[in-house]
């Protein structure tokens, strides 16, 4: 496996935590059909005291060949005793897409400044 995505909040880097999604809607092509279109992933770190969720949404068209795959995958290797947890984002051969990765105090849409 590799190494966690990693942010830096002003002096201090801290590891993203992308065990938790609330839901996976990536350019309206599901799972969780009807919902926002995006895929947010609750409390992911700690920013100012207050817990942060990240959604990433596709600025390009978007061509999925297995959406409901979308999220996240789990390392085999455990750290602390959990599986590493990673983002993913499913695409059809041959087609890329550009992606925007946005913070929110959980479970808002108020910004925050990563």
């Amino acid at each position: 496996g590799g190494a966690p995505a990693v942010i830096a909040f002003g002096d201090v880097a801290s590891a993203l935590d992308l065990h938790r999604i609330s839901y996976s809607n990536l350019g309206g092509h599901g799972p969780d059909l009807g919902g926002p279109h995006g895929i947010r992933y609750h409390n992911v770190a700690i920013s100012g005291g207050n817990s942060v969720d990240m959604v990433v949404t596709a600025v390009s068209e978007y061509h999925a060949d297995n959406a409901r795959i979308n999220g996240q995958r789990l390392d085999s290797h455990l750290v602390e005793g959990l599986a590493r947890a990673f983002g993913a984002v499913n695409l059809q051969a041959e087609t890329s897409v550009e992606l925007s990765v946005d913070f929110y105090k959980s479970g808002t849409n108020a910004s925050v400044k990563m």
